[in-house]
């Protein structure tokens, strides 16, 4: 499983954002509100199996479920209206996990 690249925009006033997820094979750019970014700390305490997730922020309108996964998915964005039936899912190790929370604390700090 390969790495994921991260980078995320602010808009100028601050309020938006744009997290944008790439990798060889894909792109995937998620838009949220800049004070929900704080939410994704909260990505750990998440469990799949509990069907429990964080909705946060949209991608080509629909919405994106952030959830906890089990070793070696550390984490996953289900991208759709219904996290069990989505049109997408991008699978984060734990370094795309760390770096991306990294990101986030950098941006919001």
């Amino acid at each position: 499983m390969r790495d994921l690249e991260f980078d995320l925009d602010l808009n100028e006033g601050g309020d938006c954002a744009a997290l944008t997820i790439t990798s060889p094979e894909v792109l995937v750019q998620v838009s949220l509100l800049a004070a929900d970014l704080i939410a994704l700390a909260g990505i750990r305490s998440t469990r799949w199996s509990e069907r429990n997730s964080i909705r946060l922020g949209t991608c080509s309108g629909l919405p994106v479920h952030w959830c906890a996964g089990e070793l070696p998915v550390a984490a996953f964005l289900p991208i759709g209206d219904d996290p069990e039936v989505a049109q997408m899912t991008v699978v984060l190790t734990e370094v795309a996990v760390v770096r991306l929370l990294e990101l986030v604390a950098k941006s919001t700090g």
